[in-house]
């Protein structure tokens, strides 16, 4: 009989490592003691920089500012626990302490930045539209080079200003991951994430602090700086970081064109192909009363060991829908200004359906050429990763309270612009 208590694996679920911070925590603010968990962002600028022994980060006063308001919207949010407050504290110095080594090593090597990066391939789509299938079946292509999980996320890590043998990495990379799966089991279930795989290049972004990211977690002020900053030098230089990353782990893996992918390079298309012209872009498209339950609910979990459980599904519902519409519009005039030919639409029943045929697709369109050996790679990821392999993901319209009429109307040009009969 149950005891009406969420069990591992269900939403809610927190395990007693959680729970016994957060009571510690309360206790030590009780007492006025941070706890671990103070949000300050010159604190943690400085605190940075002691822990590298480095001081240029070698960013403007805008995306200081951009900092600023992020930090400044997880501080006063009353819904994050002790928990929540230490794991974004330490998110955050992570990038602030990556960014000072990796601007140390590129001013220690120049030439770093001098390298080319011809023709990179990227994955863009709004979330649960099949960018991570797409994704995994074009890095299949012996020419191309995938972003690595384990590089993206410690370039130069653990602590050394010099790039260390991939094998380290790799290892503290399988700890993290390994991390994810007990504290957060659900949401590997609807976003697995591969200790050895590829994945997406949010944490390039990151490092940059002008990403959409940090927006995972409850941020309106600095969502709206986002917003309000689209289009600006603050996009250019945020991406000519990304760049300098790029660079960066090419001079220490070297390998064919780049294949990149992340939802976020939705909102600032025409930033990436000023700072990268001869980009690739190939997006991702889907019904959005399919999308929204599903993003919702990975939203959702992804808030769960962070936050109390004062937010109502059905307030997360609303406010995606809202920040859906917006951007669905802002997309819409930006791909409207781009010539025709710069982007490949894919549609996700075309994906599913025909994995192997829309990938020819796209390489055909850009030039890229589908080996033997890529399409048997192909065939192979397929047959050893079918729908549901974790567990059929549940979720509802109902669900999160949204409701369809209104989610029809607000998607409505979307819908016509993007979702098209299909090409194959």
């Amino acid at each position: 009989m149950s005891d009406g208590k969420p069990r591992r694996g269900e939403r809610y679920w927190v395990p007693w490592p959680v729970r016994t911070f957060n009571a510690a925590g309360r206790k030590k603010t009780a007492l006025g003691f941070d706890g671990g968990t103070r949000l300050d962002v010159d604190e943690l600028l400085t605190t940075a920089r002691r822990h590298t022994g480095l001081d240029d980060f070698a960013a403007s006063d805008t995306i200081y500012e951009g900092l600023a308001t992020l930090v400044d919207d997880y501080r006063n949010d009353e819904t994050l626990t002790p928990f929540g407050r230490n794991m974004l504290r330490k998110v955050l110095l992570r990038n602030l302490s990556s960014r000072l080594r990796i601007v140390d090593r590129l001013y220690a090597e120049p030439e770093i930045t001098r390298q080319q990066i011809s023709r990179p391939l990227f994955v863009i789509g709004l979330p649960r539209t099949g960018t991570t299938l797409l994704f995994n079946l074009l890095a299949q292509d012996p020419a191309a080079r995938p972003l690595m999980g384990w590089e993206a996320a410690f370039p130069l890590e653990p602590g050394s200003r010099l790039v260390p043998k991939e094998q380290p990495r790799k290892l503290v990379y399988r700890a993290l991951v390994k991390s994810i799966d007990y504290f957060q089991p659900t949401f590997q279930q609807i976003h697995f994430v591969d200790p050895t795989g590829p994945e997406e290049c949010i944490p390039l972004l990151n490092r940059t602090f002008v990403s959409w990211a940090y927006t995972f977690w409850n941020a309106p002020g600095y969502a709206e700086w986002l917003w309000n900053e689209l289009g600006s030098e603050t996009y250019l230089e945020a991406y000519r970081f990304y760049r300098s990353q790029l660079q960066l782990l090419q001079s220490a893996r070297r390998g064919g064109y780049w294949l990149l992918k992340s939802p976020a390079h939705i909102y600032s298309i025409e930033s990436l192909l000023e700072v990268l012209p001869d980009a690739a872009i190939v997006q991702t498209h889907r019904d959005l009363k399919k999308v929204a339950p599903s993003a919702v609910s990975l939203f959702a979990v992804g808030r769960d060991l962070l936050y109390d459980d004062t937010v109502a599904e059905t307030d997360l519902g609303r406010m995606w829908v809202g920040n859906a519409e917006r951007l669905l519009d802002h997309l819409i005039a930006v791909r409207n200004r781009l010539p025709a030919d710069r982007i490949v639409d894919v549609q996700y029943e075309d994906l599913v359906q025909h994995p192997v045929e829309t990938v020819r697709r796209i390489h055909d369109h850009f030039g890229y050429a589908t080996s033997p050996e890529m399409e048997a790679g192909m065939t192979n990821h397929l047959s050893a990763n079918p729908k549901h392999k974790r567990g059929l993901h549940e979720y509802s319209l109902e669900q999160f309270g949204i409701d369809e009429a209104e989610l029809d109307d607000a998607a409505q040009s979307y819908h016509e612009r993007f979702l098209v009969p299909s090409e194959l």
